[in-house]
């Protein structure tokens, strides 16, 4: 997939929020210089699974998004974000503390937990 591709797909479907996903997995993947079969190994899947994914034939389903986060530690909102200040953003409105809600909600789903 190159640029101009990437273009032509956002020109047939107008909905950004629709490719915004797809264009993250591929250019990181593209970043780690990686054929689409090794950077889906890691994730227990096939590399036409990734392509799918890539070229928005199939949606993206949450879980396989957070496999990858984890696979290849990135934080899971990478993949919503459609550009450096838009990431920032989203980061700058979603900073709290983490680990008290964390906490919070391992107390509440196991009374035992510290």
């Amino acid at each position: 997939m190159t640029d101009k591709l990437i273009t032509k797909l956002f020109d047939k479907n107008k909905k950004l929020k629709d490719l915004i996903i797809p264009v993250n997995i591929y250019r990181f993947r593209k970043s780690l210089k990686l054929t689409r079969k090794e950077f889906a190994e890691p994730l227990n899947v096939t590399g036409p699974v990734i392509a799918n994914y890539e070229y928005n034939v199939t949606k993206v389903p949450a879980d396989f998004l957070l496999e990858l986060s984890i696979a290849y530690r990135i934080p899971l909102l990478f993949w919503y974000c459609h550009s450096k200040e838009n990431y920032k953003i989203i980061k700058e409105l979603t900073n709290v503390n983490e680990d008290k809600i964390i906490n919070s909600f391992l107390k509440d789903q196991n009374p035992t937990y510290n």
